[in-house]
């Protein structure tokens, strides 16, 4: 693993809005504002020591963000969804 794979171990996806088609209409929604939430696999927040409805830091090379922690069956090992 890489430096980068060492200081972010999660990788980062978001959930597709069946309201938008594409993102430039985005904004033309009032449902654009995100629901402040990350989803993480029990397993991953066991291991980081996350317990859920509390807030955690979602940090990438592009900035960090404050969310709600919501815990998910449907997410593989290592992988973090915005909601």
């Amino acid at each position: 693993p890489g430096q980068e794979d060492r200081e972010f171990p999660l990788r980062l996806i978001s959930r597709r809005r069946n309201s938008t088609m594409n993102s430039w209409l985005g904004d033309l929604s009032e449902e654009t504002e995100g629901s402040d939430v990350v989803a993480l696999g029990h397993d991953d927040a066991t291991k980081l020591g996350l317990q859920p409805g509390e807030r955690v830091a979602v940090c990438s090379p592009a900035g960090r963000i404050d969310l709600e922690l919501r815990l998910s069956d449907e997410l593989a090992p290592g992988v973090a969804m915005v909601e």
